[in-house]
């Protein structure tokens, strides 16, 4: 017996429209301290553009290349926010390999925040920020589980 539901496409909206709602509380949740205060989500982004792309301008000037270097690569988990945008924007275009794979290198860039060590795990903002990543992903399996394929 074919399958009733197989030419019904399921709505890719509500898993773009939560992914993007998780992705934006993270920016107001804490991320870490600085001193005494308590850095948001929306700071440690900023501070994390900030390191990508001044790091290597700050490194050129002089003997100070290791630092400027260290800054650019300390930044390199900010890159997971365009491939999240993107992958965003081709889950809803119905592009859903290209979607997937963003997803996935938007894991990948998020992930090395931990990796370099900038992430206290008594902090909730980067968690939440890197599970906003995996939404698409799990919205994507749900359908593709939902039309039978893979």
């Amino acid at each position: 017996m074919a399958d009733p539901y197989a030419d019904i496409d399921p709505p890719r909206g509500p898993w773009v429209w939560l992914a993007l709602g998780i992705y934006l509380v993270s920016f107001v949740l804490p991320f870490g301290t600085q001193g005494e205060t308590i850095v948001s989500g929306y700071q440690a982004f900023g501070y994390s553009f900030a390191m990508l792309f001044l790091g290597p301008l700050i490194g050129f000037t002089g003997d100070r290349f290791g630092w400027g270097f260290l800054f650019a690569l300390a930044g390199l988990p900010w890159l997971a926010n365009p491939c999240f945008w993107w992958c965003l924007i081709a889950y809803a275009d119905d592009r859903r390999r290209l979607a997937a794979t963003l997803g996935g290198v938007a894991i990948g860039f998020g992930l090395l925040g931990v990796l370099f060590g900038l992430i206290g795990p008594q902090f909730p903002a980067y968690w939440v920020w890197l599970m906003s990543f995996a939404i698409p992903l799990i919205g994507l399996a749900i359908t593709a589980a939902r039309r039978g394929r893979r």
